[in-house]
C-alpha cells in the first residue's frame, strides 16, 4: 500500500486563523475556488507522492536526522499572489512567505535524506516559502489580479519543527493528516 506524504512547517494558531479569515472574506470574488481547510494549512518543503508504506518509517528517521541538523527558521508574510510564478496561468492564489534564512537550503536537506522518496518538484515552487488559500476553478492569466495590502497583522514567525503529512485527495479537496513532527533543534539559525 502506498500513502501520499510531504513534509511541511505549521503555521502558528494566530497566523492560521488570520489566513482563514482572510479567505473567508475573498470568497465571493473567486466563485468556484476551492479554499483551502484552516487546519490544512501549511508551508511544503517538500512533496514526497506516493511512499510505499514499508519505507514510511525510514522516511520519518530521515527528517528527524534532517531537523537535529538545521536551525530555526524566520518566515515573514510577504504577499497574496495568484500563483504558481512560472507561466502564465496562475490557478492558485497564495500567502506567500520570505525568509531571513535560507529556506531553499532546508528544501534541498530534506531532499537529500529522502533519497528516493522525494518527488522532483518545480524549482521556482520548491525556493519559495507558501502557504496555498486556494485552488481556481479555472486558470486565470497572470497580473489579472492585484491583492494590495491584504494580508494577515502576523507577519512572523519562527517554523521550530517540520511535520511529515500524510494527504488524503477528496471530491471537496485534499485533507492532510500529520504523522510525526521533528524539532529543527542545531543552535544556529538558518
Amino acid at each position: 500500500m502506498k500513502r501520499r506524504l510531504f513534509a511541511a512547517i505549521g503555521l502558528p494558531d494566530d497566523l492560521r486563523a488570520e489566513l482563514a479569515s482572510y479567505g473567508r472574506r475573498e470568497a465571493a470574488a473567486w466563485p468556484g475556488a476551492r479554499w483551502t481547510h484552516p487546519a490544512d494549512l501549511h508551508i511544503t518543503v517538500v512533496f514526497f507522492g506516493d511512499v510505499e508504506e514499508t519505507q514510511v518509517s525510514d522516511l520519518a528517521e530521515a527528517l528527524r536526522e534532517t531537523a537535529s541538523e538545521r536551525g530555526p527558521l524566520e518566515l515573514e508574510f510577504s504577499a497574496v499572489t495568484l500563483a504558481p510564478p512560472r507561466g502564465s496561468r496562475r490557478t492558485m492564489i497564495w500567502a506567500s512567505f520570505a525568509t531571513s534564512g535560507d529556506f531553499s537550503g532546508l528544501a534541498e536537506a530534506v531532499r537529500r535524506a529522502s533519497g528516493l522518496f522525494a518527488t522532483k518538484m518545480p524549482e521556482a515552487e520548491a525556493a519559495l516559502p507558501h502557504v496555498t488559500l486556494a485552488r481556481l476553478e479555472r486558470p486565470v492569466a497572470a497580473g489579472s489580479r492585484h491583492f494590495g495590502e491584504a494580508g494577515p497583522a502576523t507577519r512572523r514567525f519562527t517554523a521550530r519543527e517540520i511535520t511529515l503529512f500524510e494527504s488524503h485527495l477528496g471530491s471537496d479537496g485534499p485533507r492532510y493528516r500529520p504523522l510525526a513532527a521533528f524539532k529543527i533543534s542545531a543552535r544556529q539559525t538558518i
